[in-house]
């Protein structure tokens, strides 16, 4: 289907520089409701260690998410539903 993989070109996209590996993941399109499934995420320490406000003493080493799934759906409530499983990081001081 040319809709959905054009929607998977574009979240790889969005996800590609945020990890350090090729992003694994399902789209499935619906009528009423769509899921987005990534698994075995492995992100970037620099791209959050940029998001802290001040240099500080505190940075990532390693981040990695076992499994996020993005409901969404533009019919019901709620419209946006996020669920993370096995997220793993280390912190250096």
């Amino acid at each position: 289907m040319f809709l959905r993989e054009a929607i998977r070109a574009r979240v790889a996209s969005f996800l590609r520089p945020l990890t350090e590996e090729e992003p694994r993941f399902e789209l499935e399109l619906g009528l009423l409701r769509s899921r987005a499934t990534a698994r075995d995420l492995f992100l970037k320490p620099s791209s959050l260690n940029s998001l802290l406000d001040e240099p500080s003493a505190l940075c990532f080493e390693s981040i990695r998410i076992g499994e996020v799934v993005v409901y969404f759906s533009l019919w019901s409530s709620p419209l946006l539903k996020i669920e993370a499983r096995g997220i793993r990081f280390d912190l250096k001081f």
